[in-house]
């Protein structure tokens, strides 16, 4: 029987809104072993692993499964904080002087950290909690701003402090206009050859203020997106980008994407995606 081994960290288990527990339903309907382990222990007899690490960045016992496995999908996929991305970077003393949205480095502002420092912490440590909660939660600041990150006008109206931040990034804002006063978001999610394109309307150009109105096919994926995606040696994932004069700028990687199956173009795509792990069985 084909086998397929996905490692989760234990405070971010397999939830019902990742798209990979989706895919797990349809592998084992299709007669696929799959088994489920939260942490890095490899599972023997099984040649097909899995990193499903939700956290920025994965810890080097994950990575060492390389070693375990002859095939550890998203194995080189070790950083997905965005000074890594450096897509849309702005520094200080950058020339462009457009609208700017500051953003945490972490994926998600921080929240899947928050929830794996929380599971290690010892039984001592929760003496502390009141105090030890507080300062997890304001590190790092972005985690504050997981919904509304703060837009300016220009680079010169971001406070002082932002720019000392290591754990903050600033990135150009872009407006990407659908018509009829929506605006777009664009996705690519895949797995293996196996991939689905949609664009998802907004009621306004922030993403983080705006909502969800329509969502379309999305065409052809930019050949820029496919170069990156090999650039960071992704097997499975989502990237979410805008365009900008018709060119692609990304402003999120995820190797643990969500997938909510209210959309019919989801529901419909879900198979195809499942189908993406047949390349390595």
């Amino acid at each position: 029987m084909p086998a397929i081994a996905i490692h989760t960290h234990p405070a971010r288990m397999l939830r019902p809104y990742y798209l990979v527990t989706h895919l797990v339903e349809l592998w084992r309907q299709a007669g696929i072993r799959v088994e489920v382990v939260g942490g890095p222990d490899p599972v023997p007899a099984v040649s097909i692993g899995l990193l499903h690490v939700d956290l920025t960045r994965v810890p080097p016992e994950y990575a060492a499964l390389a070693r375990s496995y002859p095939v550890l999908l998203n194995g080189g996929v070790l950083d997905i904080g965005k000074r890594r991305l450096g897509v849309g970077l702005v520094e200080r003393d950058s020339a462009y002087d457009g609208p700017v949205i500051v953003k945490s480095d972490l994926n998600a502002g921080g929240s899947p950290e928050h929830a794996a420092w929380q599971w290690g912490r010892t039984r001592a440590a929760r003496a502390w909690s009141r105090l030890l909660d507080h300062v997890a939660a304001s590190r790092p600041l972005g985690r504050q701003w997981r919904e509304t990150y703060p837009v300016y006008p220009s680079k010169a109206q971001v406070p002082a402090w932002v720019w000392k931040r290591p754990d903050l990034v600033v990135q150009r804002f872009v407006a990407d206009p659908l018509g009829g006063g929506e605006y777009a978001l664009r996705q690519w999610t895949f797995f293996g050859e196996s991939e689905l394109s949609v664009v998802r309307g907004l009621s306004g150009p922030d993403r983080a203020t705006a909502k969800f109105t329509t969502m379309r096919p999305g065409g052809d994926v930019p050949p820029e997106l496919r170069a990156l995606r090999r650039e960071m040696r992704f097997d499975f994932g989502r990237f979410d980008y805008f365009l900008e004069d018709g060119r692609p700028m990304v402003i999120d990687v995820n190797k643990t994407p969500t997938y909510r199956l209210s959309s019919p173009l989801r529901r419909e795509g879900l198979p195809r995606l499942a189908e993406g792990l047949k390349a390595w069985l």
